[in-house]
């Protein structure tokens, strides 16, 4: 049988233009390819939050990994790239990275991405003592979670190959590994075009697994996987407040009161169910990720805060906290009324979780 070329056409109100395919080769370079990845990484077919490229951060390390991010659900994304079918072990390594990578403690993945955002210069990351709460804060959100602490990555960290073509060997690993064992390993095609003046278009298109045969779909035997373990181990929900201002039960304006769990159990005695240190207000209807706290009750003392970092706030103003800035679980820890059920509760009486 012949080799299939696909055919590419632009398409106009009265005209058609063919684009040709052309090599990687002189075009781009991998070091580009990387760039693009990370200045759009949807070109990875889905929404991700780049945690750092070009990175060594094992002893053991010889090589380096080319992106490393994180998806909406959480979960820990490998990107491997190359503009040549010069695979040699590129895809064995990514699996050795997976598994180190596995067992990074979450702080550590917070680091990375403080790290690699300060020397980009990346915009909130220009003060360097807090740019690892900026992390953290930037993945909670990211991820949709109520707090940094909420976020456990499970070990099946996911591979994506991209490349403009694979041998066979990489192809057959890529469907063995994911049909037997179910490991999350994808590879992309990338596909660079010319049009008749010379502009260059790229295209992302994924080979394995095949959307099409839903018995090995590994996106969806992974999301069957992930919702079984969750229910099994901390049956993960969506966000509190989220979950309340989707459903109109809270608006922005709205105040949440603190509860005295969550302050650290020594200063539980300075709780005060209705003073302004143990209020704040919602400013922000992104998943109620940021309220307003006045601890003196004075506008000029306002700040706005995750929600997961007021009863820091509350420890650090109050009670004279000294140590590491810490994130809170949001559910247990509000209320809809001075000294009223938790946020928890509300949702579960509702029905809502």
């Amino acid at each position: 049988m012949n080799t299939f070329d696909p055919v590419v056409l632009t398409l106009t109100d009265d005209a058609s233009v063919r684009l040709t395919r052309v090599p990687f080769g002189g075009l781009i370079s991998e070091a580009r390819l990387e760039r693009l990845l990370i200045e759009t990484p949807a070109l990875a077919g889905e929404d991700l939050l780049v945690l750092g490229n070009q990175l060594a951060e094992f002893d053991e390390d010889r090589d380096r990994l080319d992106v490393l991010a994180v998806d909406r659900d959480g979960e820990l994304v490998l990107i491997e790239l190359k503009v040549s079918d010069d695979f040699r072990t590129t895809d064995l390594q990514a699996i050795a990275y997976a598994g180190a990578y596995s067992q990074r403690p979450t702080d550590d993945l917070a680091d990375t991405l403080a790290q690699w955002s300060m020397r980009r210069g990346r915009q909130g990351y220009e003060d360097g003592t807090r740019a690892h709460e900026a992390a953290r804060e930037e993945i909670t959100e990211f991820a949709g979670l109520d707090g940094f602490d909420d976020w456990e990555p499970s070990e099946k960290v996911r591979i994506k190959l991209i490349a403009p073509g694979f041998p066979r060997r990489v192809l057959h690993n890529v469907r063995y590994l994911g049909d037997v064992y179910g490991m999350p390993i994808e590879a992309i095609e990338a596909r660079l075009y010319r049009d008749e003046e010379h502009h260059t278009h790229l295209t992302v298109n994924r080979l394995l697994p095949l959307p099409a045969q839903e018995e090995f779909d590994l996106t969806r035997r992974i999301q069957a996987e992930r919702v079984s373990a969750e229910n099994r181990s901390r049956q993960k929900r969506p966000s509190a407040l989220k979950v309340l201002l989707d459903e109109g039960i809270v608006k922005v304006g709205d105040t949440l009161y603190v509860l005295p769990v969550a302050l650290s159990v020594k200063n539980r005695h300075v709780h005060d169910k209705e003073g302004p240190a143990f209020r704040v207000v919602l400013v922000s209807e992104h998943g109620g990720r940021r309220v307003r706290w006045t601890p003196t009750g004075r506008d000029e003392d306002a700040r706005d805060l995750v929600p997961s970092a007021v009863p820091w706030a509350i420890d650090a103003e109050l009670c004279g906290w000294e140590g590491p800035e810490y994130g809170s679980a949001v559910a247990p820890h509000f209320s809809l009324t001075p000294g009223g059920p938790d946020l928890e509760q509300e949702l579960v009486s509702r029905g809502l979780w």
